[in-house]
């Protein structure tokens, strides 16, 4: 009896543990979010590597890399730059203000991002034709 009890529960725990948005450690490795501007704007992506977070731009139909910085988090927030990502929305923050600029969502690769941002630039291309 007490075997079949454990089984529902570490299957729980599993679930649980797998669709959680991030697991978010003091040392955040290789990971990457898809983020649109609000209310309007190109989306861009973040990649956060080795302790750097780069953002991937797009500009004139190409995927640019804006810039590449050190991060910082705490409980509550990623910060670099000026910037501060919200862990719990996955929203972006300038400095301390509360209204958010941009919402993001977990990609599941860099490969996965980069895929994102090309589709963008394929409807962009594809809306511009004569």
């Amino acid at each position: 009896m007490r075997y079949n009890l454990l089984n529902p529960l570490i299957l729980i725990l599993l679930i649980i543990l797998y669709f959680s948005p991030f697991s978010f450690s003091k040392d955040i490795k290789n990971f990457s979010l898809f983020c649109q501007q609000i209310p309007e704007g190109h989306p861009f992506g973040l990649w956060f590597n080795n302790g750097k977070v780069t953002q991937i731009g797009v500009l004139d139909y190409i995927k640019v890399y804006d810039y590449k910085a050190s991060y910082k988090l705490n409980d509550s927030d990623i910060k670099w730059l000026n910037v501060r990502l919200n862990i719990k929305n996955l929203t972006l923050h300038i400095g301390q203000f509360e209204e958010h600029f941009a919402e993001c969502q977990k990609t599941n690769s860099l490969d996965m991002l980069n895929k994102e941002l090309d589709q963008f630039i394929k409807s962009l291309m594809d809306n511009n034709t004569i």
